[in-house]
């Protein structure tokens, strides 16, 4: 116990402390509510998966609000603006993966010994798969819609001893999903039957097709060009005395 409390005195202190006044607690760097209220992000589809941030991001930044325009060029006047499409909502934010120091009733996050890879093969996993992701315990803006992972990076910062990663850096980007509501119409079978060739000898006779009497009309203007080509005069030239 003495080891343990001169390796964390800090983390100890702060973590008592927090807990009696009923505040925050801070852990390992990371700003917890009192309260315990976990962040996590689910697939709600089968393979159902589940990941808990421990640490939540600090930052988030929101993209794509609002919508697309573009400039009609008029000549001499300022360019008229119209509506193009609306947007892709996109959130991107970094996160901190750790393993837990656990001593009596006070956890504290210093990514040492504890091994954190079964959690980042389960983002990875939920990053694989093409299944929109949903947020609990968030903000309004993330909690209020559901999400693709457009994109997901792993920086692992710190090892154990046995070479398992203990602290990884995580990059991760989202891009809203809006379900398609596809409205399917049915047609009728439509079928053709084409007419029998009529082999009488006293069927009339094909005229002929658009095209060849255009060929015709061009075939007998040139013919007539031949026949009687332009003459052309050279003006003269009149000279002084």
């Amino acid at each position: 116990m003495a080891t343990e409390s001169r390796l964390y005195p800090s983390q100890t202190n702060i973590a008592s402390v927090s807990i009696k006044t009923s505040t925050t607690a801070l852990v390992g760097g990371s700003v917890l509510p009192a309260s315990g209220v976990i962040r996590s992000m689910v697939q709600m589809e089968p393979p159902f998966a589940r990941f808990e941030f421990k640490y939540p991001p600090s930052t988030i930044n929101f993209d794509g609000i609002g919508a697309e325009y573009t400039e009609l060029p008029r000549p001499l006047m300022t360019p008229a603006v119209d509506v193009k499409a609306s947007k892709s909502y996109r959130v991107s934010f970094e996160f901190l993966v750790a393993g837990n120091y656990v001593s009596g009733a006070i956890t504290v996050g210093d990514g040492v010994k504890t091994s954190i890879e079964p959690e980042l093969k389960t983002l990875e996993a939920m990053a694989n798969r093409p299944i929109p992701v949903r947020f609990e315990n968030f903000d309004v803006l993330m909690t209020g819609n559901s999400w693709y992972i457009a994109e997901m990076s792993f920086n692992a910062v710190r090892y154990n001893t046995e070479g398992n990663i203990t602290a990884c850096q995580v990059s991760m980007s989202l891009i809203n999903h809006i379900p398609i509501r596809t409205r399917f119409v049915s047609l009728p079978t439509i079928s053709y039957k084409p007419k029998a060739k009529r082999t009488s000898s006293t069927d009339k006779k094909t005229p002929p097709s658009a095209d060849k009497a255009l060929d015709e009309i061009y075939a007998a203007s040139v013919s007539n060009n031949d026949d009687n080509p332009k003459k052309t005069s050279t003006p003269g030239v009149i000279r002084g005395g």
